[in-house]
């Protein structure tokens, strides 16, 4: 019985040290989690609003879009779309 209460001991001790070590993983993801939340909004803030901020620019490239359709007929190459040239 004193073997089985041993065993129960050091298996009670490993969990505690997993639990430990579960605790720092979570707090390790949710610091890389804010992290690439923040990269991603400073991201999201810089070039896509700065892509749109000309208003002649974002026609442009609105008429190219509307030339464009579902089959990419603006192209002047032969390539097909998702593919390669």
């Amino acid at each position: 019985m004193n073997e089985i209460n041993e065993q129960l001991k050091g298996i009670s001790e490993l969990i505690t040290r997993i639990d430990a070590k579960v605790l720092e993983i979570n707090n390790k993801l949710d610091e890389l989690t804010a992290a690439l939340h923040e990269y991603d909004d400073e991201s999201y803030g810089e070039s896509s609003f700065e892509a749109f901020k000309d208003e002649d620019a974002a026609n442009k490239r609105m008429d190219i879009i509307g030339q464009n359709g579902n089959t990419g007929e603006h192209y002047d190459d032969d390539r097909e779309l998702g593919g390669e040239g």
